[in-house]
C-alpha cells in the first residue's frame, strides 16, 4: 500500500506543469506614433496593431490616463503654441472637454481615478500655479470645473489608489514621497525617498525608484508593502532611463519605458514582480514613442482605511496641510 501511494504521488507530480511567469495580457488604450499623436486607439498589449480608433482631434496630445472599468480618459495637449491643457474624453458619449483652459502651462503628470476624479501636478514659477491639484467627478462636466489645490509643494508624478481614496506623489528636487487622503486631506510623508511612486492594483503596495539608486545610476525598482511592516522588495532592472511606471491589472508585472536619447527611441519593458525574465512589450512600434494605459482592473480593491498596519509601523510621519 505504501508503494502504491508513492506511485500515485509521483504520477501527480508528473502531471502538474512547471510554474512559469504568466503572460502579460490585457486591454489597453494607446497613442500610436507619428500621425497617431492625434489619435487614441483601443487594442490589447499582446496584439497592439489590431486596434480600433476611438478618439482623434486636430491638435497633438501626449500622455494618457484611463478610468479603470469606466468610459472616461484624460490626455494633454502638446502643441508648442497651445497651453498644455488637460483634455477629458467620454467614450460613452464621444464628448470632449478642456478641463484646465489655459490656467496651467507645465502640467507634469495627471491621473483619473476609478470614481472619475482627476488629480494633476503643475510646476510653475508662479507660486499660485505650482503644486498638486484636484478636480472632482462632480465638476469635470461643467463649463468651468472647480480646481482645488491639495499641496503647494512642487510635485512631479501622481497616482490614485485603486479605490480612488488616496493619491501618492513625489517632489522632484529631493524625492520625498507623500500620500494624501482625499477625505481628510491629511498628508503622510514616507520615510523612503524615491521617484514615480505608483499603487499596486489591490492598494497594498507602492512601487517606486529609490532616490539613492537614481543618484548612483543603479537600475533598481523598489516595492514597499503598506500591510506588512518594513517589508520591501527590490528588483534589478537592465536599463537606465526609467519613466512611466505602470502596474499590470493582475498585479504580476510592472511596465516601464526606457528612453534612449542618443538614438531617439523609446522601448517599453515588463518585469515580473515576483521574479522572472524581463521582457520587451509593444515591440511592433520599433522604438517609436508611444504611451498607453490599461482599461480595467480585475483585482479586488482594498480601501486604504482597512489596512491593518499602522503608519507608525511603516515609519512615516503625519503632516497636516
Amino acid at each position: 500500500m505504501k508503494h502504491l501511494f508513492s506511485l500515485i504521488n509521483l504520477c501527480l507530480v508528473l502531471l502538474v506543469p512547471i510554474t512559469t511567469s504568466a503572460e502579460l495580457t490585457g486591454e489597453i488604450i494607446l497613442g500610436p506614433p507619428g500621425d497617431g499623436n492625434y489619435e487614441l486607439h483601443i487594442t490589447t498589449i499582446e496584439n497592439p496593431l489590431e486596434s480600433r480608433k476611438i478618439f482623434s482631434q486636430k491638435d497633438r496630445f501626449i500622455g494618457l490616463s484611463v478610468q479603470k472599468n469606466g468610459d472616461l480618459l484624460v490626455t494633454k495637449l502638446a502643441e508648442r503654441n497651445i497651453p498644455k491643457d488637460l483634455i477629458l474624453f467620454d467614450r460613452s458619449t464621444n464628448e470632449t472637454r478642456n478641463l484646465t483652459q489655459g490656467q496651467f502651462n507645465r502640467i507634469t503628470d495627471f491621473c483619473i481615478s476609478v470614481k472619475g476624479d482627476i488629480v494633476f501636478s503643475n510646476i510653475s514659477t508662479a507660486a499660485e500655479s505650482s503644486g498638486l491639484f484636484f478636480i472632482s467627478s462632480d465638476e469635470i462636466h461643467k463649463v468651468e470645473p472647480k480646481i482645488v489645490r491639495l499641496d503647494q509643494r512642487q510635485v512631479y508624478s501622481v497616482d490614485f489608489s485603486p479605490d480612488g481614496a488616496q493619491v501618492v506623489y513625489h517632489t522632484p528636487k529631493n524625492g520625498k514621497m507623500y500620500i494624501i487622503d482625499l477625505r481628510t486631506k491629511r498628508v503622510t510623508m514616507l520615510d523612503q525617498d524615491g521617484f514615480i511612486p505608483i499603487f499596486s492594483p489591490n492598494g497594498k503596495q507602492i512601487a517606486f525608484f529609490p532616490k539613492e539608486a537614481v543618484e548612483e545610476w543603479k537600475n533598481i525598482l523598489s516595492i514597499v508593502s503598506l500591510v506588512s511592516p518594513f517589508k520591501m522588495t527590490q528588483i534589478v532592472l537592465e536599463n537606465h532611463i526609467h519613466v512611466d511606471l505602470k502596474w499590470s491589472p493582475d498585479g504580476k508585472y510592472i511596465t516601464y519605458k526606457d528612453r534612449d536619447f542618443a538614438n531617439n527611441t523609446d522601448f517599453i519593458y515588463a518585469i515580473p514582480v515576483n521574479g522572472g525574465q524581463l521582457e520587451k512589450v509593444l515591440e511592433q512600434f520599433d522604438g517609436k514613442s508611444i504611451y498607453f494605459d490599461w482599461t480595467y482592473s480585475y483585482l479586488p480593491v482594498h480601501p486604504a482605511g482597512l489596512m491593518t498596519t499602522t503608519w507608525e509601523d511603516l515609519k512615516v510621519r503625519w503632516m497636516e496641510n
